[in-house]
């Protein structure tokens, strides 16, 4: 699956299904990846079965398990921190390195609101 499409696919199931998955780790943290020129990204699924995928190709996410949170309490709780400290979003990063495009958190919201048939 092209990057494209997993930009598509994210938007598309978040609209319809109304959660966002992540990496969370014993220690109570969050995978965050850190890119060659500092930026942090906080990468993100639209389904379980796709970072369950994700957890099973790369041993460094051993111990990680997957978790979901509601759109609105990603919305209030997580996108302000996001955009306070200026980190970017991952959606349905894929394959054995983790790969697919970056976004700014506010830019991948508004995608997620532009697709047909997403009611907040």
């Amino acid at each position: 699956m092209s990057a494209a499409s997993q930009v598509s696919a994210f938007c598309r199931d978040v609209a319809k299904c109304k959660e966002v998955w992540t990496i969370q780790f014993e220690d109570n943290s969050f995978l965050k990846w850190q890119n060659p020129d500092g930026s942090e990204v906080f990468p993100v699924w639209s389904t379980e079965s796709r970072v369950k995928r994700a957890l099973k190709l790369s041993e460094e996410f051993q111990g990680g398990v997957a978790v979901s949170f509601k759109w609105q309490v990603f919305l209030q709780d997580w996108l302000p921190k996001l955009l306070n400290n200026n980190v970017g979003l991952g959606p349905n990063w894929a394959g054995e390195n983790l790969s697919g495009w970056s976004f700014e958190a506010q830019e991948l919201i508004e995608r997620v609101r532009k697709t047909p048939g997403f009611r907040e």
